[in-house]
């Protein structure tokens, strides 16, 4: 049954919910061991009966207002948040565009990481639109966002500090961490001040676990960064057990593109576990010496081929002989991929 919250006016969509709720629901409750629902419907569905069974539980276009009803210790739902639920997935619908919602973000990621106890498994995923102005997690007790039973994290952050204190060891037992960030650094506090900043974020990196038990990691950030290898090569180089391995990013700031050499060489020879590698790069800006020939796609493309990657890449060249490399797994799921430019 799919019902979209805009037909909840309709009074036959009424009357089918109530069917649902009243006459199916109890029938079935002690085989139901997965809910997805539209947030809208959840207290409905959730007051229909005990689900002995539940496990898992999918929330959709979840709003602010209704997050901070149903994760506190006062939700009639509480029992089953807190002793059920062992896989969580949140869609938040709100856009984060001014400083009260980030606040009303970081406050309902304190709730589910602190109400929901038992959870194995969390992903809290939302709108495009989150245009964050500054870390969430900075100047928060490490007690925020912790957990001795989370294994697997897919979550959204503004920076990479953010990643950073995620990885501090508030999460112990998590082996698979799938992060997207607005941003490595703000790009303009970056061009004010880098040092200081990278410093800072440094000084986190230097805190945590050494090595990390990651197994899995996976970043994506909207905006280019020029902190590649000042912060994210040295966060990587950390993770000597990881297994699987996604970036989603693009570099600027660098003198030659970024290749499969050049990953091998920094990043990747550090991994002595990792069977999959999964890429979307952008080398941004590059004025290439004119005094040497200018790389072609298929010169990018074969130092990754001759280690077994299956992988596609565009270049191009503006106006001022700045150079876009554009260099990806064909693997790698498309909506996660930037934007390709051609030759």
């Amino acid at each position: 049954m799919t019902i979209e919250s805009n037909q909840l006016t309709d009074s036959r969509n009424h009357a089918i919910l109530d069917r649902f709720c009243m006459e199916i629901l109890p029938r079935i409750h002690d085989k139901v061991e997965s809910l997805t629902l539209q947030a809208c419907f959840l207290p409905c569905v959730l007051r229909a009966t005990n689900y002995l069974q539940l496990r898992k539980l999918v929330i959709i276009n979840l709003e602010f207002s209704m997050a901070c009803h149903i994760f506190n210790e006062k939700s009639p739902f509480i029992y089953v948040l807190k002793q059920q639920i062992s896989d969580l997935v949140v869609t938040i619908s709100d856009e984060i565009l001014e400083e009260s919602n980030m606040k009303l973000l970081t406050d309902i990621y304190k709730r589910i990481f602190g109400l929901v106890t038992n959870l194995k498994y969390l992903d809290i995923d939302g709108s495009d639109t989150y245009a964050l102005s500054r870390s969430l997690l900075t100047g928060l007790p490490s007690t925020t966002c912790c957990s001795s039973s989370i294994v697997h994290l897919r979550i959204k952050m503004q920076n990479i500090d953010d990643c950073l204190y995620l990885l501090d060891g508030r999460l112990s037992q998590l082996h698979t961490l799938i992060i997207t960030l607005y941003c490595i650094h703000d790009p303009v506090q970056i061009r004010l001040r880098s040092q200081k900043i990278i410093r800072h974020s440094l000084k986190i990196m230097n805190n945590m676990t050494n090595p990390l038990r990651l197994k899995c990691f996976s970043i994506y950030a909207y905006h280019r960064t020029t902190e590649f290898d000042s912060l994210v090569i040295p966060l990587l180089r950390r993770m000597i057990h990881l297994e699987k391995l996604t970036l989603s990013l693009r570099v600027g700031g660098k003198n030659s593109f970024i290749d499969g050499t050049y990953l091998n060489n920094y990043i990747l020879s550090q991994m002595p576990r990792l069977h999959t590698f999964h890429f979307d790069i952008v080398t941004e800006y590059v004025r290439i010496n004119e005094q040497q020939p200018k790389p072609t796609p298929d010169d990018i493309r074969r130092t990754f081929t001759e280690r077994g990657h299956h992988v596609d890449c565009y270049i191009d060249y503006d106006f001022y002989k700045l150079g876009r490399c554009h260099v990806y797994s064909l693997e790698l799921n498309t909506e996660r991929r930037f934007s390709p430019i051609r030759t």
